[in-house]
């Protein structure tokens, strides 16, 4: 382990138990708090519906990194397995339950999140959505001591060690080098179901911001992030690069601009047929993106959404 590394305990000396970090939870609520302001600002200039989002979102972000900051969260590994305490509730899980530990990204955060394992009973309602969004079925608390990488490879370590000497399962011992080294693997995959959901989620926000007034300009610029993110796990999921979502994205882009060069900006001019082609230049790409099947098992980007990765049980 390297002597970066913050804990207590070690594989040879159980528990280990990772705290949450009070640093980061403060430039949460600071953070949080400087957006709420900005929303109290946009209020005294206009009674945007925006401005009653920003201020209720970032207010509530707030409070979860204040209280983050009083009582941090708490991860315990022992031979039996993880335990967690998050916003005042305790969860827990056998190692027997997971398959493997490794890093997610959803947008610009990054998890520790596993697929849990055929037999596993107590999969939530919402593993399948997770499963889809963000290629795995659940996750740990974000703002730990360990950054994601540092924590998933411990966690893997923790799990190859104990799970092998609770089993008494040689075989498992392969199966635990393979996984060791995945905990720095970014899982970036999206099924066709979780990137569909997820777009008719941004439509929902920008038709919302885009009813207020001066809102439209704030969706489209704001929703941009999300949109790529999703092309590129879709993309992933295919098994090409995702520097194909510069297709959807800058396609409408260049139309609006040859349009207005074409027609000289003039006053008069009519520039819907302009944002039609724009549009349908970004509406087709996306829903071929949505529609194409995801390659079947692993692939160079990871396992399938919601899917084990085969090496990992691949052992004899």
């Amino acid at each position: 382990m390297g002597g970066s590394m913050t804990f207590k305990g070690s594989l040879d000396d159980p528990p280990i138990v990772v705290r949450g970090s009070r640093t980061k939870a403060g430039l949460v609520f600071v953070g949080a708090l400087a957006f709420v302001g900005l929303g109290v600002l946009m209020l005294k200039q206009s009674t945007d519906l925006l401005a009653y989002l920003c201020i209720g979102f970032f207010g509530l972000c707030a409070i979860v990194g204040l209280f983050q900051f009083v009582v941090p969260n708490v991860l315990e590994l022992s031979p039996a397995g993880l335990s967690w305490r998050a916003k005042g509730r305790r969860h827990s899980r056998l190692w027997s339950d997971i398959d493997e530990f490794r890093v997610v990204g959803m947008i610009s955060s990054r998890y520790v999140g596993w697929n849990y394992t055929e037999t596993f009973s107590g999969r939530a309602q919402l593993g399948a959505l997770n499963a889809g969004l963000v290629g795995v079925e659940a996750t740990l608390p974000v703002g730990w001591e360990l950054d994601p990488p540092e924590l998933a490879d411990l966690l893997n370590r923790a799990r190859s060690k104990w799970l092998v000497r609770a089993s008494g399962a040689g075989a498992e011992q392969s199966s635990g080098s393979e996984v060791t080294s995945g905990g720095s693997i970014l899982a970036s995959r999206m099924g066709r179901r979780g990137y569909w959901i997820w777009l008719a989620v941004l439509v929902g926000i920008s038709v919302a911001v885009g009813l207020t007034s001066g809102g439209a300009k704030a969706s489209s610029g704001g929703l941009l992030l999300p949109m790529i993110w999703a092309y590129r796990g879709r993309l992933h999921d295919i098994g090409h690069t995702a520097w194909l979502a510069l297709i959807p994205v800058l396609l409408p882009v260049v139309a609006v601009i040859v349009g207005l060069l074409m027609t000289g900006a003039s006053e008069g001019v009519d520039s819907e047929p302009v944002l039609l082609l724009a549009f349908a230049l970004q509406a087709i790409p996306t829903a071929i993106i949505g529609l194409i099947p995801g390659t079947p098992g692993p692939n160079r980007f990871g396992p399938a959404p919601g899917r084990p990765r085969v090496a990992a049980k691949s052992a004899r």
